[in-house]
């Protein structure tokens, strides 16, 4: 499926998710609108209903009011005879009041009259012990007494609720004192709220809780509307009785006709509203495939074909002022670009010097430029492997070259490569060779012959290294000279004192001492000359320290300091080269402060040396610190002075801290400047040690 099919697809069906889930919004919404106003206006009924129901016992508040005003029934009250009752009590007058009891009270709150009406027979009969039971629970008529006010309201009694109204009894003129209360019961049953329905044009029922009317929650609390089916709802009224508590719940039937006619209006708006989508999103449709789509196809198309064909170069038929034919403008103008770049980088490819070599990933080249053929001796041809122009690229090669290119790394390897007339070296650098998709299909291998400059880079070397030679020869010549012409003016005083066997003595062994001297002068020459890899003994290192620092300080002023931390410290070095290389620094110490100044040569053990030296391996090192206190190394040559003949000293060649570097390296260690300035300098050997033992300190000679 191509772009356009699924653009257009993916367009089709967004636009129709749009427009369902407005439709399902809209839908939603408005439902819940006509949901709210059906209930607003079924609460409405309740209230109305409700309202009528208490409009009935106002009137029958206002018949009882009249009739507790008489001064009949306030004699009545006091302890007159049955003629009122006879008179004042008949069936009649429960009929056209519509009321179901009345009962009459002294001011001692005792029932001294009353009857309640059978609605069946149309007579009087006496009162029911279920309603007086009621009307005692609510304790009405002494609080009607005892305050004076009336009472108007619900009580509860079984499988029904009552409403009642009391009135104190008065004078005609409402003085006083109260003679007692008198109470009207209209009974809210069936037949009574039927009658009511009939009034209000709206079924009313009650719900109270030992009679519960169907679908009418009697334990509900606060108005509410329940469905009672499809076309039904109905609006609860709570109904609570005269000291608050809820004794049931007033039920008010409204036909859903406001629902049910607005989901029917709902319905065809989103039907309309559908078919209006349907039709704009087929219009949007056409519009966009033919102003956008069709265009881009034809520019998807023209790009394969100027990639595939080679033929064509350029997009055509894109007309218009819009971005899009920006697009196909800015296409044009980056293939010309690249086209350019492709004559450009094959004529700097075939006129170049250097081998190019494009490898694929299957280790076949794909491309040889003719210095690279010419080098080679082969023409290349498209099965040609690699391994014919270079067999050192096998695969491991291969696959640690494809391993760097598809990280985006260069690798670059010396490339030894047997041709007639000797060995040849190339220097080769492989970078990634990026496909036709952005990715990487292979290496280029850009290399250059480097034989000759690697030949002359080690005569360059050779050269290098018989210079220094010379210069250390010349400087151990000197020394041993001297050294010489000690031990012949010893050995002359010798034989002059033959007769003197202590004086003898005396100087043949100092011309021992200078013979020892003069080994470790040659040995510097082995070192530089042959190598001079150490014969490696387990010796004490204060006893090395002690003998540098003798043939550090001969023939000079001037005092060395040696502290020790671990005099019985063992460690496998070959005593003479190591002598010879700490003497050297002691030497250059010395020299430092004009043979005048304090020399400390300090000797302690440390962690692994990892920020100064890297290279060296981990473990615990001993250190062997010689500090001046001169003017410092000068900064101009501080990078260089572990370089043969580099010193500021004048008749010197410079080999003491090369030498100490070579003699520490060889017993793996190192040799670093850990202090330079105008307080002086310290210069710090570092080799591998066996053992810590104890802790000492002592002070070297002092010569004359």
């Amino acid at each position: 499926m191509n772009l356009r099919r699924q653009t257009l697809i993916a367009i089709g069906f967004t636009m129709i998710a749009v427009v369902i889930i407005v439709m399902l919004y809209g839908f939603v919404v408005m439902e819940k609108g006509y949901a709210d106003l059906e209930q607003r206006q079924a609460r409405m009924e309740g209230d109305r209903a409700f309202a009528l129901i208490n409009d009935h016992n106002r009137a029958v508040d206002a018949i009882l009011r009249d009739y507790a005003a008489w001064n009949e029934t306030y004699d009545f009250a006091a302890g007159g005879g049955p003629e009122y009752l006879e008179v004042n009590l008949g069936a009649e007058l429960f009929q056209n009041t519509k009321i179901d009891v009345m009962e009459f009270f002294d001011r001692d709150a005792r029932y001294i009259g009353g009857a309640q009406l059978n609605r069946s027979a149309g007579e009087l009969e006496p009162i029911s012990p279920e309603v007086e039971a009621a009307v005692q629970r609510a304790g009405i008529i002494e609080e009607t007494i005892r305050t004076g006010n009336a009472t108007f309201g619900y009580i509860a009694a079984p499988a029904k609720a009552l409403m009642v109204v009391t009135e104190p009894i008065l004078h005609t003129d409402d003085s006083g004192p109260i003679g007692g209360a008198m109470l009207m019961i209209t009974y809210l049953d069936e037949d009574r709220l039927a009658e009511f329905s009939t009034l209000f044009s709206r079924p009313i029922s009650m719900a109270v809780p030992s009679r519960p009317a169907d679908g009418i929650p009697v334990a509900a609390n606060g108005f509410g509307v329940v469905r009672l089916n499809d076309s039904t709802i109905a609006g609860l009224t709570p109904v609570v009785d005269v000291h608050g508590g809820q004794i049931g719940l007033l039920s008010v039937e409204v036909p859903r006709d406001i629902y049910q006619n607005g989901m029917k209006t709902v319905t065809s708006f989103l039907l309309s509203a559908l078919l209006i989508g349907a039709v704009f999103s087929a219009l949007a449709l056409v519009l966009i495939d033919r102003q956008v789509l069709q265009r881009m196809h034809s520019i998807i198309l023209q790009v394969e074909k100027i990639r595939n064909s080679g033929t064509q170069h350029r997009i055509e038929g894109v007309t218009g002022d819009d971005e899009l034919t920006g697009l196909a403008v800015s296409i044009n103008a980056m293939v010309t670009e690249i086209t350019s770049a492709n004559h450009r980088y094959q004529s700097l490819a075939e006129t170049a010097k250097e081998l190019n070599i494009v490898i694929a990933a299957d280790h076949r080249v794909e491309y040889m430029n003719p210095a690279a053929e010419a080098w080679f001796g082969i023409a290349w041809h498209p099965t040609l492997p690699v391994t014919t122009l270079v067999p050192e690229f096998d695969s491991e090669l291969f696959d640690e070259a494809m391993s760097a290119v598809n990280q985006q790394r260069s690798l670059r390897r010396e490339l030894q490569i047997e041709r007639e007339g000797g060995l040849r070296i190339l220097d080769a650098t492989i970078i990634p060779a990026i496909d036709e998709q952005g990715g990487v299909g292979g290496m280029t291998m850009i290399a250059r012959d480097v034989t000759e400059q690697r030949r002359r880079e080690e005569e360059r070397l050779r050269l290098a290294r018989l210079e220094t030679l010379g210069a250390v020869a010349a400087s151990v010549s000197h020394q041993f000279n001297n050294l010489m012409t000690i031990v012949q003016g010893n050995l002359m005083l010798g034989r002059q004192m033959i007769d003197d066997p202590e004086m003898t003595l005396r100087f043949i062994g100092i011309a021992d001492e200078a013979v020892a001297r003069a080994q470790i002068e040659t040995n510097k020459l082995v070192t530089f000359a042959h190598g001079g890899e150490p014969i490696l003994q387990q010796i004490a290192i204060q006893k090395v320290i002690g003998e540098a620092v003798r043939v550090g300080v001969q023939d000079a002023s001037g005092e060395v300091t040696v502290v020790v931390e671990a005099p019985a410290l063992m460690v496998m070095v070959d005593r003479r080269q190591l002598v010879g290389a700490i003497s050297e620094l002691i030497r250059n110490a010395r020299e430092a402060t004009g043979d005048q100044g304090p020399v400390t040569v300090r000797v302690s053990t440390t962690i692994p040396w990892t920020a100064p030296a890297p290279e060296l391996p981990p473990g615990e090192y001993v250190e062997i610190a010689i500090s001046d206190t001169g003017q410092g190394i000068p900064e101009s040559i501080r990078d260089r002075v572990f370089e043969v003949t580099c010193t500021t000293k004048e008749a010197a060649c410079g080999i003491g801290l090369p030498l100490a570097r070579s003699v520490a390296r060889k017993h793996g260690g190192d040799v670093l400047i850990t202090a330079s300035g105008s307080e002086g300098t310290t210069i710090s050997m570092l080799l591998p040690i066996q053992k810590i033992t104890t802790t000492g300190t002592f002070l070297s000679r002092s010569p004359a």
